[in-house]
């Protein structure tokens, strides 16, 4: 063989190898990208799911709301307000402490409601300052918890590209929330 053939097969060969090498590589920096995009969509859904579960137990416990109800349609306050804290709990585990704060308080709440529910035609006054009550605790623990939820995403989301010193941003982010919560 001529030694201009050899070449074109030598360049034939490095061409493919490069081109082989420049799409395994692009296949793991995808691979990457959809990983990342995919849990940032799961976060975002499972955000929004709890927003809207912490909005139906805020409904459900406001006093003024359940005094102005029928028997029947009280019982159908139970029920949505039971279902929205089971949802709670389910998506959050008893793992974490700020997961435990949050189903605690959802739960304390709904067995403040459900007590002065079947039991307001006997005159259960001291229940409402404690509804009250669980419910301020409540939507604190909510706020704080979103708006944790929202950095951590935004974080992840951004971070995980930048650098990879993110894993406590959470805690931190949820301890900024918690110093400043009610400040103006």
């Amino acid at each position: 063989m001529e030694l201009s053939t050899l070449l074109e097969i030598a360049a034939l060969i490095v061409s493919f190898s490069i081109g082989c090498a420049g799409l395994i590589v692009n296949a793991f920096i995808q691979r990457k990208n959809n990983s990342i995009r995919i849990v940032t969509e799961k976060r975002v859904e499972r955000r929004s799911m709890t927003q809207a579960y912490m909005a139906d137990i805020i409904h459900c416990s406001d006093l003024k709301y359940i005094d102005s109800l029928t028997s029947s349609e009280k019982k159908q306050v139970i029920f949505k307000l039971s279902n929205a804290c089971a949802c709670i709990r389910s998506m959050y585990t008893y793992t974490y402490a700020r997961d435990i704060e949050l189903c605690e308080s959802a739960n304390q709440l709904e067995e403040c409601v459900i007590a002065y529910i079947n039991n307001v035609e006997q005159g259960v006054e001291f229940l409402r300052d404690a509804i009250e009550a669980q419910k301020a605790e409540f939507i604190k623990n909510a706020d704080i918890y979103i708006q944790t939820d929202w950095s951590r995403i935004k974080t992840e989301a951004e971070g995980k590209k930048k650098n990879k010193k993110n894993r406590d941003k959470f805690g931190e982010a949820y301890q900024k929330y918690v110093l400043n919560y009610g400040r103006k």
